[in-house]
This record gives structure tokens, sequence and C-alpha cells, in this order.
């Protein structure tokens, strides 16, 4: 692309998403990992925790063993961003997807945007990864578009103050679960191999 002298290149022509960031301030962004939320309601057929798993795992402790902790941090840190970078929830025990919806409402609900890369373990929900792609990328405030390069969720995100494009952040899913389910598998461009 030849770009006229008289045009300042935009943002929005090298990036996916852009997050405006007042100018003068360093831009605050909370990098949460592998919160991998397990529902030991939705046990498979034949997988076993034992009895203080079933108990410390069941869905109606969610807020104290998960949002609450993250609502305190979020409201804490009051980030211009969000990043989660793999295994929002641990997708075998998460069949029925509430466990990822309710993450994905909750980071949602902050009304600030959020930017969710896939691991290994969200790939294996029998809901599979198609659906949950189109789940983000209808969030309100979740920068997430799914493509087929390699995995589910590849794509930037540009930090812009004042006008000018400060720093971009590359999300890659690295692709692959041997344990995917054939949801998830079936989509045609995800692998049950590492990419």
């Amino acid at each position: 692309v030849l770009l006229s002298t008289k045009e300042a290149p935009r943002a929005e022509d090298y990036v996916d998403f852009v997050v405006n960031v007042k100018k003068g301030r360093d831009p605050v962004i909370l990098h949460l990992t592998d919160t991998q939320i397990e529902d030991s309601s939705q046990l498979r057929e034949g997988t076993t925790f034992s009895k203080a798993q079933t108990n410390y795992w069941l869905p109606e402790l969610m807020d104290e063993r998960v949002f609450n902790d993250l609502n305190k941090i979020i409201k804490d840190v009051n980030p211009d961003l969000i990043l989660i970078t793999g295994d929002l929830v641990y997708g075998k025990y998460d069949d029925a997807g509430t466990s990822f919806t309710k993450l994905a409402d909750f980071i949602d609900g902050y009304n600030i945007p959020w930017a969710p890369v896939f691991g290994n373990h969200d790939n294996e929900s029998k809901k599979g990864a198609d659906w949950q792609c189109a789940y983000l990328e209808n969030c309100k405030n979740c920068l997430f578009e799914q493509k087929t390069l390699t995995g589910n969720g590849n794509y930037s995100i540009g930090i812009v103050q004042g006008g000018e494009l400060k720093r971009v952040i590359f999300m890659l899913d690295s692709n692959g679960c041997s344990t995917m389910s054939d949801e998830t598998f079936n989509n045609g461009h995800s692998k049950k191999s590492a990419g």
C-alpha cells in the first residue's frame, strides 16, 4: 500500500484493534493467564475428582474461588486493557459452556477493552472453538477475531496516544491440544498437535 505524503499512516492500517489511552501517561495493561475455571458438576463420564476436588470446584463456589479475586484485581489495577492469555476455562469441565460465558460476561461487564487468546484447555470443551469464538466476538468490549491462520485467535492490538501508535501487542494462539474436542477439531483449522 502506497501512502500519500500528505496523509499520516493511521494505526487502523496496521493493527486489528485500537485502544486509545490518554496522552501523557503510561498505559496500564492487566495481564491474566490460565484462569482455568473448572466446574465439577460437568464431569464427563469416566472422569473422576476426589471428593475434596469435587467440593472445591462446585459451580456455586465459583465467585469465591475465582471471581471475587478477579474483581479485586481489576478494581485495584483499573487498567486501560485486560489481556487473558490461555486457558480461560478447563474445557473438559465446561462442556455446557457455562463457565466460559460466565467469565466472558464478567470481564465484559467492566466496560474495559479486553483481549483473550486460547490455550490448549479451552479447545477441550464440547461446545467447540467456533462457538467460543463467536461468543467472544459478540461481547461488547472484547477485542477478538477468529482467524484461521493457525489456531483460532491471532490478532494485534495497537495502543494509541494522541493519535500516534505507541505499542503493538500480538495475541497468538499457538494452536493445538491432543485432547481437543471433536467439535473444535472439525472446524478444519484447529490441530491436535502443537502449532
